[in-house]
């Protein structure tokens, strides 16, 4: 009788022991599917920073590809142009209301005018095929 249950004890702390482990792997599986911060992996030299936002050699890369030679005239307009768009940008999110930040009934007129435009071409292409 003492050895049934010894094996009984020793059964119930094996399958607690397991829904333990599960529950746990679970728990830990589920909290590394949620949402985090994206990891900026961009190791490029930083040009100019304005706030948070940041203009690195890679960028300037992208618009100009044949190169970036940052003692190149364009490339100086490019970068005062940028850093003086920044920091109008940040003061007018600081200055401004939030109701005069709200921009969603244009953004609706502006997107439901592409669509009636991008729709009207179509229309146009079809038409001429």
């Amino acid at each position: 009788m003492t050895n049934k249950r010894y094996i009984l004890k020793i059964n119930k702390t094996v399958l607690f022991g397991w829904s333990f482990w599960f529950i746990c792997m679970s728990l830990l599986v589920l909290q590394s599917c949620g949402e985090s911060k994206p990891v900026n992996t961009d190791t490029s030299i930083i040009i100019a920073q304005v706030g948070e936002e940041k203009l690195t050699e890679n960028m300037l890369a992208q618009i100009y590809p044949k190169g970036v030679d940052l003692k190149s005239e364009s490339i100086k307009n490019y970068v005062r142009i940028w850093t003086e768009s920044e920091v109008v940008i940040l003061s007018a999110k600081k200055n401004l209301s939030a109701s005069e930040k709200d921009f969603s009934r244009e953004l609706k007129n502006y997107e439901n005018s592409l669509l009636k435009y991008s729709y009207e071409q179509k229309l146009l292409d079809s038409a001429l095929v």
